[in-house]
């Protein structure tokens, strides 16, 4: 037995050595290499239509994975915008406005479609249901998001709590923002870790007519002197219950200092006017911070913000003041980034 090159065999009898047939042998070699040939022929073309098909299926593939992810998405995405839908009627906000709403939201800012129906969700829960309330609303915090490095769903509740707190001053959306990022910029906070907590302690500060400007600006300045937000929160809300309901000591220490101790004091003269009627007492000493709000919590809190008569707290309300622009900034910084680019490419 022996072999040709295609790999076939043959076989070549004696008698046709003993015949001196040569030319059999030839004759075999030919029909054989015409044979091989066919059949290589026929197996390239066997496989080429092998490769085509494997070449479909995984086309096939290709495609069927990302619509298989796509429909688990607008599944969501459906599930989520039935949500929103319960809160509000299709006369108010219909749901294919809501759909074009979130779609819009995610291609500028790059979060899924899903989280921004949530948040979405959120914001109507809030009293925004309204489609144009609603769709500032949600603007902003997708801003404010952005900027401020955190979930817009964080942003909504930040923005929200705020904006119904001081719902007598008809605040704009955009003016509170502005006011959490100069807030974070001259603090040791974050624009999540303020909108977190804010509600913990607006409602009282807004009770004893503290302004949302003053109360992002004491949180500032007694978190740069490093007292987490948090803390700065409990603190602050611990020092106006004292205000509200002074003990004696404080009571004693205020006559002492000569100056009124009392919510209706804080309320006419504001944060700012109250803190230096203390500070600036003649007979203000090391230890009045401590007699007049007696909590270890608000004392820890008023020590911070009362420091060199209130130094950092007046020079971060100077910075509110000119607190415009700033959401917008923040934002242009972050858009740059690759970050931002792939999520919103994505």
């Amino acid at each position: 037995m022996a072999m040709n090159e295609f790999g076939a065999g043959f076989k070549i009898y004696a008698k046709d050595y003993a015949s001196g047939v040569f030319g059999k042998v030839g004759k075999n070699f030919s029909n054989m290499s015409s044979k091989a040939d066919s059949d290589a022929k026929r197996i390239q073309a066997g496989m080429m239509r092998i490769g085509k098909g494997m070449g479909l299926i995984a086309a096939g593939f290709g495609i069927v994975r990302p619509l298989q992810v796509a429909l688990r998405e607008a599944t969501k995405l459906n599930k989520a915008l039935a949500e929103v839908a319960t809160l509000t009627d299709e006369v108010t906000f219909p749901v294919a406005k809501m759909k074009d709403l979130v779609k819009d939201l995610s291609a500028e800012y790059g979060d899924e479609s899903v989280t921004q129906a949530k948040a979405l969700y959120q914001t109507i829960s809030a009293g925004y249901s309204d489609a144009a309330d609603a769709a500032a609303m949600m603007t902003t915090a997708n801003k404010l998001a952005v900027g401020g490095v955190t979930d817009v769903a964080t942003a909504v509740d930040g923005l929200t709590n705020v904006m119904n707190t001081y719902s007598a001053a008809n605040l704009e959306s955009l003016d509170v923002s502005d006011a959490m990022f100069i807030a974070m910029r001259e603090g040791k906070t974050t624009i999540g870790e303020l909108a977190s907590q804010i509600g913990r302690v607006a409602p009282g500060a807004e009770a004893l007519g503290i302004k949302f400007d003053e109360l992002f600006a004491a949180i500032s300045a007694v978190t740069s002197k490093g007292i987490n937000t948090a803390q700065t929160s409990s603190g602050l809300a611990a020092a106006m219950a004292n205000v509200v309901k002074p003990t004696a000591d404080a009571t004693k220490e205020a006559k002492r200092l000569g100056i009124e101790f009392s919510a209706a004091s804080l309320r006419s003269k504001g944060l700012s006017g109250f803190l230096d009627s203390i500070t600036q007492s003649a007979k203000f000493n090391d230890d009045t911070i401590s007699k007049l709000f007696g909590s270890i919590e608000a004392f820890k809190v008023m020590t911070a913000l009362t420091s060199n008569e209130s130094e950092k707290f007046n020079a971060v309300m100077e910075k509110m003041a000119q607190r415009a622009g700033s959401t917008a900034a923040a934002v242009a910084k972050m858009e740059k980034t690759f970050e931002h680019q792939s999520k919103r490419m994505k």
